[in-house]
């Protein structure tokens, strides 16, 4: 006995079990370039096997009464999925295809019902697939938040040293890309600054502009206004005068040459109002061609401050679109780093599970991970079911409907072609 050694501590070792469910198979789809009805019969490729997994295991559950206990069932099987084989009366009943005619003739009206089924099946199929993906996801940020919750007592834990490494590496990495992001955005941010505030002082000049515009558009209409009034002025003076001398002329004493005193009179006194009047036309045009130039200066000024709106805005569009492309490329590879983390945050939390006590976990965790990868379980069992009703059909019966169905339609056409040639 006193040869004997004591033995040798064995580090607990432990494999990390797979909580994700592998891709959902789908049908293959046949060569060739079938109809969109014939799709739905002879385009779904071989059948699928009946069995979820190649060793199912049994459908019995039992709950934990303890911690301890949800941790080794949650270890043992590693993402505690209730597999099972599909129920073939469950199949048939979800599949709803009916039974297959042995009469040809009845083969129409089945391959019609299994191309609404089918359809019906298809839509329910997304839909399950939509939720299926959610409760994958919602089960995985519980395996992801266990873990994040436990790190600080596992972190230097030399089983889980191999995790923690890749974590910390995509850690850093995150962390140096969005150095570089913000620092774009900085960059980003700071010219745009610029241009907004070019923009802005445009913006003000614009305004101003636009008053001087008003006040020569406003002077230019006043102008005007008294110009044509001092041309109208002018006009009726003159038109007096020329109705004047009509007047004169035609007088008794017109034709001997002399005009009559009255008309003499009065032709001097219009005469004088013109020439009163020429002075004051002159102003008023004067002063219209001076409106006329300063409404043009203001139009010319408000015009070129709005193209500089402009080149600033096209300069904005350019630095938002130059920029765009590397943000985009910087925010995919963040969504890629922070991806990575939570997958390994997920396998540790796997591995946390599968540990069987080598690790606290609080009272909740455990119960929290099993519904949710119960949930995911079931539903990807649904859509398991729903892929398997997909092909729950006799395949060579409803494809003979089809082609009787083809063949009565084309008949029925080429009689109703003769009954109108002849």
């Amino acid at each position: 006995m006193a040869d004997s050694q004591p033995p040798k501590s064995i580090a607990p070792r432990f494999e990390v079990p797979d909580l994700e469910l592998g891709p959902l198979p789908r049908p293959a789809r046949a060569t060739g370039t079938p109809s969109p009805f014939e799709d739905d019969f002879m385009g779904a490729g071989p059948a699928i096997e009946l069995a979820l997994d190649d060793e199912p295991p049994d459908m019995t559950r039992r709950g934990p009464s303890a911690a301890d206990l949800a941790l080794a069932d949650l270890g043992s099987n590693g993402h505690d999925q209730p597999a099972s084989t599909i129920d073939p009366l469950e199949l048939s009943r979800l599949a709803n295809y009916g039974e297959p005619p042995n009469s040809p003739y009845s083969t129409p009206a089945y391959a019609y019902r299994v191309f609404t089924r089918r359809r019906a099946l298809k839509n329910a199929l997304r839909s399950l697939e939509t939720e299926c993906a959610r409760a994958q996801a919602e089960r995985d940020n519980a395996l992801a938040e266990l873990a994040r919750a436990v790190r600080p007592d596992i972190e230097q834990n030399p089983a889980f040293r191999e995790l923690f490494a890749a974590l910390l590496e995509h850690e850093q990495l995150a962390n140096a890309r969005g150095r570089v992001l913000s620092s774009v955005n900085e960059e980003l941010t700071l010219r745009a600054r610029a241009l907004d505030a070019e923009l802005s002082q445009l913006a003000a000049r614009s305004s101003t502009e636009q008053a001087r515009a008003s006040d020569a558009q406003r002077w230019y209409e006043r102008c005007d206004a008294a110009a044509q009034r001092a041309e109208a002025k002018s006009k009726r003076a003159h038109i007096e005068i020329r109705a004047a001398m009509q007047v004169a002329q035609q007088k008794p004493g017109a034709l001997a040459g002399a005009s009559p005193e009255p008309e003499t009179s009065e032709l001097a006194t219009l005469k004088e109002r013109a020439a009163a009047a020429q002075p004051e036309l002159e102003r008023a045009q004067a002063d219209l061609e001076q409106a006329r130039a300063a409404l043009e200066r203001a139009s010319a000024s408000v015009a070129a401050v709005q193209r500089g709106e402009r080149v600033i805005a096209q300069k904005k569009q350019a630095l938002v679109q130059q920029y765009q492309l590397e943000l985009e490329l910087r925010a995919r590879g963040m969504t890629d780093s922070e991806q990575a983390q939570r997958a390994i945050l997920v396998d540790i939390g796997r591995a946390v599970l599968a540990a069987r006590g080598a690790v606290f976990v609080p009272e909740p965790w455990p119960e929290r991970v099993r519904s949710a990868s119960d949930h995911a379980n079931a539903l990807s069992l649904r859509c398991e079911l729903h892929l398997r009703a997909l092909d729950a059909y006799d395949r060579p019966r409803a494809a003979q409907g089809v082609r009787l169905a083809c063949t009565c339609a084309a008949l029925l056409v080429l009689m109703v072609a003769l009954k109108l040639a002849l």
